[in-house]
């Protein structure tokens, strides 16, 4: 046994005091570091407990001292033949009224071996404070197999887990604190349990015992000598506070030998530890709500009206408000290991989003009610659930890898944030034709797995390590120095080293090491830590102090800041014992041998059971389904190229899209190949974008790049799909919000109407019905205008007893009851009438039913003027104010001249304009339109660089001409082709018939953005903690060239969205390089009109590299509230739903 274990020392005591509030007395708890060393492997101390005894008064600690003594005097000494029971026996009759102290039990002593009686008083290793009965009086007894002690054995020194000890509380502070710790054989005291009298740890094995007294006296007594082994309690001396240098009050520095500035780090490194005891315990499965740990919900509608969305979750956030030990989460390096993995602290299972449910809830808009903490009122009111309007659990929703481009390079990479998708299908499988309609809001509940006590204890045993590296060093430079000759490294008179520590090489742990270096590695490692408590800011330097001191004095230090070091490591050491004790209490640092060690179903823990917790939150948006059904607009994608997920494009898809757009509006002419944009048209090339389909319900979809000619300059639109187009949009509008209508819908044209008569017919509905306006074909009077009657009147005179007849002879004559004469005396007259009776009767009405048939079809072939209708439906709706001060023509949000008038862009200078910084900024779409406004000539667009030069699209018009207005006039692609100069015309977006096709493509223009990241609160107003990525600040970067190669370079997928431009957007552009008169004019010009807005699918997409096969996403697992084994390396579980 004494060959197994030896050097058994006492290192360091922190003793922390604290008044109790209620009782006033003073609560008490020590924290010992001890050490040993050991010639077994870790197996092979199975049998070997760990005791550590505590005295806490002079009348306990004065016999321990005399039996202490004792025993290592009999492992020591040569005391002639005596035996261990005789020995033993001696000293329990030396002991006398005192021998309470050295029994088997009853009570139990600090040396008996009964392990009965040891197992009945310890529970969870330690036992309760003695009152002379069960444990003798006023001691403490910690006993523990050294297995489940040590933490790693290297070239035979071990590592010993700190010991934690709660004192009992006194009125007073504490005058005596002895400790007295050993090693002791089980396997004997096992084999004789039933007969223990004699179980004392000097019968059954046992190492020499380490004693410390850091507060009060120690007796020495009288030794004993081969001569005379036997000798009673004979005092030598007493000494006071003897190991005073090991003790570390929790509220005092650690020594009065290093200078002020160790001292105030010290006590800095105190505070921070001292901050976290009156810190909240932890409650498992809180539900948090209204917190900012959720992004917004973005949301995209479906070609099947069905809802696709995605949002993000901070983790790292929510875990450093919210965590078992939120500290961890505060720190960059800590975090990032606990969440994303890949470090050497980084626990088997990492802490994420275990599991996530999104719900949706039908609400009523029109409520009011409080949206937030502020007592904000909102028009929304949740309705339900119940049968009528049920909480619907969304079935489909996963975890998704989104990149965020603004930190591909940066440390700060986004392993904070969890991005999840979901697909909303309204309906069933079965059920296709279901229309479900009514405005809903979404909410999520997540549950998130915080594994921060598997990597703090991860992190105590690297503390461990450093401070067990640092007492080797210690040890070697001060260690031995009476048997060392002149060649000492330490000099004991002036306790400073004799040579520079930078220069002194060692061997530690097997390791050939450079001892400065090696310090002030642990000191830099241990400072990380100290400074990841630490969120004021205010950071401390150890790592400065000691390098400082070691170039002092040519390095010759005083080794006992090498102490102070370690000293202020134990009280790390306390900390992370203190705060795994509350969730691991019976295995703190994870030592037991047991394949669940991580189980948290094992532990007795007051706070907590489980790792997990669970947060809601509603959001934000209000969605409507049902009004828009069928209806909107697609800036990227023809159809749902991915059903059941958010639309995806790869890049070279994008490539092509972008180059689709670009062909629409400029052209290399006859015979020019494809032409690529680049210079100042490619970013907006890959930022802009006009809608690539347009969707009515009932009618034909519109693929607006198909109007571009595939060998000319010429961009020929369907004016009358547009025309009706227009017309439709009305129609839906009128039926959406004037008579609440869902699942709207439009009459499909008659057999035989031509397009042109549709349109005519449809738009004078839609003005009768909305507006009550009717417009006639021929002037039919209502009224005949007023003459002179002469020659009397005519008689009405009439036989009463005629109307009263019944029968086929009776009544009043059939034409005469239409238009009268009944009585008449004039013969022509009379004749007149029975011709048209016989006539009528005789007629065969149905062989004469296809004429009126004939007439109708006649009516649907005419072709009618179409402006005036829609010159009265376009002042009806998109300029409902009357202004007498200006006429119809002084509009500019209906003007395809009035940006080159505002921009004072003429046809000489318009080479120019475009090329320069301000234009270049703007959309390829604007650039276009200022081109064919401006000129009409032909132009060498985009020749730079030795690439294909191009020009401007013209639209292809009929039956225009040159106008004698030559203020607004814009070039045009005539019947003579692409011979320059192009035919001039008034500025035809004037027309309402032609409105919608300018200005679906010349001002319907979307920018296209990425989520770029997150912003962070900056201000000095935010502590750090505050500080950091807000999901609420959310990012959002125009689409470029620059980010196309970077996603091509690093791979993954971006999420995107389509966002409509508004004034607000150019002036950001134009860099408000503009007058105030012409910046009016810009918002004048940019004008939207909400009639025009249509509904956007697909709002929301990925970008996707081509180095990326599939937008990434984490299988789905079953949930678990309580962990049952450890997991794979660094693996993060995701499941959804219950």
């Amino acid at each position: 046994m004494t060959i197994l274990i030896s050097d058994i020392e006492i290192n360091s005591i922190i003793l922390e005091t604290k008044q109790d509030e209620n009782t006033g007395n003073t609560l008490n708890q020590a924290f010992v570091s001890t050490s040993l060393k050991t010639t077994a492997t870790q197996k092979h101390l199975k049998s070997i407990s760990l005791r550590l005894v505590v005295a806490l008064t002079k009348e306990a600690s004065r016999p321990i001292d005399f039996i202490t003594q004792r025993y290592n005097e009999f492992m020591t000494k040569e005391l002639g033949d005596i035996s261990s029971h005789e020995y033993n026996d001696f000293l329990q009759q030396t002991l006398g009224e005192q021998e309470n102290y050295l029994r088997s039990s009853s009570p139990f002593s600090p040396y008996s071996t009964n392990i009965e009686a040891r197992n009945l008083v310890i529970t969870n290793r330690v036992s309760i404070p003695g009152e002379g009965l069960s444990v003798a009086k006023d001691i403490i007894i910690y006993d523990i197999p050294a297995v489940e002690a040590i933490s790693n054995i290297v070239d035979g020194v071990v590592s010993i887990d700190p010991i934690h000890l709660d004192l009992p509380a006194t009125v007073k502070e504490l005058g005596q604190i002895s400790f007295y710790m050993l090693a002791y054989d089980t396997r004997v005291a096992t084999f004789f349990k039933d007969s223990p009298i004699d179980n004392f740890s000097i019968n059954t094995g046992m190492s020499t015992v380490a004693i410390s007294t850091p507060l009060g006296d120690r007796v020495i007594f009288l030794s004993p000598s081969e001569e005379e082994p036997l000798v009673g309690m004979q005092e030598k001396t007493t000494v006071a506070n003897p190991d005073a240098d090991k003790l570390q009050s929790i509220e005092a520095p650690p020594t009065n030998a290093v200078i002020e500035e160790y001292t105030s780090i010290a006590e800095r490194a105190q505070k921070l530890f001292t901050s976290y005891q009156n810190s909240k315990n932890y409650e498992l499965n809180q539900v948090i709500k209204r917190e900012n740990y959720f992004s917004d919900f973005w949301l995209a509608r479906d070609t099947e009206d069905n809802h696709k969305f995605v949002f993000a979750f901070d983790v790292r956030s929510y875990l450093s408000k919210n965590g078992i030990f939120p500290f961890i989460y505060r720190n960059e390096a800590l975090s990032r290991m606990l969440i994303s993995g890949g470090g050497d602290l980084s626990p088997d299972t990492l802490s994420s989003v275990r599991s996530v449910e999104v719900f949706r809830n039908p609400v009523e808009p029109q409520g009011v009610l409080a949206t937030n903490d502020l007592g904000t009122t909102g028009r929304v009111v949740t309705l339900g659930p119940n049968n009528n309007f049920p909480k619907v659990l969304v079935q489909s929703v996963k975890k998704v890898d989104i990149r965020l481009p603004k930190i591909f390079s940066s440390e700060n990479s986004d392993y904070r944030f969890s991005f999840f998708e979901g697909y909303d299908r309204f309906g069933v499988e079965d059920e296709a034709n279901t229309q479900i309609n009514g405005t809903y809001q979404y909410s999520a509940k997540c549950v998130i797995i915080d594994n921060s006590p598997e990597m703090l204890r991860k992190l105590a045993d690297v503390i461990l390590g450093l401070r067990r590296s640092t007492r080797l060093i210690y040890n070697h430079l001060v260690g031995n120095s009476a048997t060392r000759g002149e060649n000492l490294l330490y000099n004991a008179d002036t306790a400073r080293l004799r040579k520079d520590i930078k220069s002194i090489q060692a061997n530690i742990e097997g390791e050939s090491i450079n001892v400065a270096d090696k310090l002030l590695d642990n000191i830099k490692k241990y400072e990380t830590f100290l400074n990841a408590l630490n969120i004021s800011g205010d950071r401390l330097e150890l790592v400065n102090f000691y390098e400082s001191n070691f170039k002092s004095a040519n390095g010759k230090i005083k080794p006992a800041i090498i102490k102070d070091f370690e000293i202020l490591i134990d009280l790390g050491i306390r900390f992370i014992y203190q705060k795994l004790e509350k969730i691991y209490p019976l295995d703190p640092f994870g030592r037991k041998d047991s394949l669940n060690r991580t189980n948290f179903a094992q532990n007795s823990s007051r706070t907590s059971k489980s790792n997990l917790s669970t947060i809601e939150h509603t959001f934000s948006g209000i969605y409507e389904k049902g009004k828009n059904s069928g209806y909107g607009l697609d800036y990227v994608f023809t159809d749902e190229n991915n059903p059941g997920v958010l639309n995806n494009i790869t890049l070279q898809d994008y490539q092509t899209r972008r180059i689709e757009e670009f062909k629409k509006y400029f052209s290399g002419g006859k015979g020019a190949a494809e032409i690529i944009p680049v210079g100042s048209y490619e970013n907006p090339s890959y930022a802009y974008l006009t809608a690539k389909t347009i969707r009515t319900p009932d009618r034909p979809i519109i693929e607006q790049p198909d109007f571009a000619s595939q060998d000319s300059t010429a961009v020929e639109y369907d004016f009358d799909r547009y025309g009706q187009l227009f017309a439709d949009i009305v129609e839906l509008a009128h039926q959406r919000d004037d008579l609440g209508m869902f699942y709207p819908s439009l009459l499909s044209a008659g057999g035989h109407q031509k397009p042109n008569n549709k349109i005519y017919s449809s738009t004078l509905t839609l003005l009768a019905e909305k507006f009550s306006v009717a417009i006639n074909e021929v002037v039919i009077p209502q009224f005949s205008a007023p003459r002179v009657v002469r020659d009397g009147s005519k008689s009405t005179i009439y036989k009463s007893s005629d109307r009263e007849t019944c029968g086929t002879d009776g009544g009043t004559p059939l034409i005469q009851s239409i238009i009268g004469g009944e009585d008449t005396q004039d013969a022509t007259t009379e004749t007149y009438l029975d011709q048209v009776n016989i006539k009528i009767k005789g007629e065969d009405t149905e062989r004469n039913r296809g004429a009126i048939d004939a007439q109708a079809i006649a009516n649907d072939k005419k072709e009618r003027a179409i402006k005036l209708p829609f010159a009265i439906l376009g002042e009806l709706t998109l300029d409902k104010i009357i202004d007498t001060s200006k006429n119809h023509e002084q509009d500019i949000f209906n003007s395809l001249t009035a940006l080159r008038n505002i921009l004072n862009i003429s046809k000489s200078d318009i080479g120019d304009a475009i090329g320069s910084n301000l234009i270049a900024q703007l959309p390829n779409q604007l650039k276009s339109m200022l081109v064919i406004s401006s000129t009409d000539g032909v132009s060498s667009l985009g020749g730079s660089a030795g690439s294909q030069s191009f020009d401007a699209c013209r639209p292809k018009l009929k039956g225009e001409g040159d106008s004698t207005n030559t203020e607004d006039l814009v070039s045009f692609f005539g019947d003579q082709g692409d011979i320059s100069p192009y035919p001039q015309t008034e500025n035809p977006m004037k027309t309402y018939a032609r409105f919608l096709a300018f200005w679906m493509n010349y001002r319907q223009i979307a920018v296209v953005e990425y989520l770029n990241g997150f912003d962070s609160l900056k201000s000095a107003e935010f502590d750090e903690e505050n500080q950091g990525p807000k999901l609420k600040l959310d990012s959002w970067a125009k689409m470029n060239a620059s980010t196309a190669q970077g996603l091509l370079d690093q791979g993954g997928s971006i999420l995107c969205r389509t966002r409509l431009m508004t004034a607000e957007d150019y002036l950001i552009l134009t860099d408000n390089a503009f007058s105030e008169g012409q910046k009016q004019s810009l918002i004048s010009f940019f004008e939207t009109k909400e009639l025009l807005n249509l509904p956007t699918y697909n709002q929301y997409f990925y970008i996707q590299s081509e180095a990326s096969d599939e937008i990434l996403s984490e299988s789905l697992e079953e949930p678990s509230l309580i962990m049952e084994e450890p997991q794979a390396q660094n693996q993060s579980l995701f499941v959804v739903g219950y």
